[in-house]
């Protein structure tokens, strides 16, 4: 049986652009909770309403759900942020943030204060 070391990477070989998009999926709401610098309460709330929708709505957890669950727990909790930073710190675009934080307003029937 031949060893690990003859093997290539798990990057290696891929271009720097793939390699950054594989960065930017993986990005954590705790993470982007510390980018935007948020209180811990509403990186704990994003991951519940992220986990709830997905049970729910029988869809996959992806960094755009994730994005979107920060970007209602945030509003839901009075903290202001834009859907740019909260794009941006999960290397999504704004348009994304918006399709998912709609649905997850919808599904989860949650109010958001204005």
């Amino acid at each position: 049986m031949k060893g690990f070391s003859g093997r290539k990477g798990y990057l290696d070989g891929m271009s720097p652009k793939k390699i950054e998009k594989i960065a930017r999926e993986r990005i954590s709401i705790k993470k982007a909770t510390n980018i935007l610098e948020l209180p811990n309460e509403i990186a704990e709330y994003a991951e519940e309403l992220s986990r709830e929708f997905c049970k729910k709505s029988l869809v996959p957890r992806t960094s755009k759900v994730d994005a979107a669950s920060l970007y209602v727990a945030a509003m839901v909790m009075g903290n202001r942020v834009s859907q740019r930073e909260v794009a941006e710190a999960f290397g999504v675009s704004e348009p994304t943030i918006r399709k998912w934080y709609k649905s997850i307003v919808k599904d989860l029937s949650i109010d958001i204060p204005f």
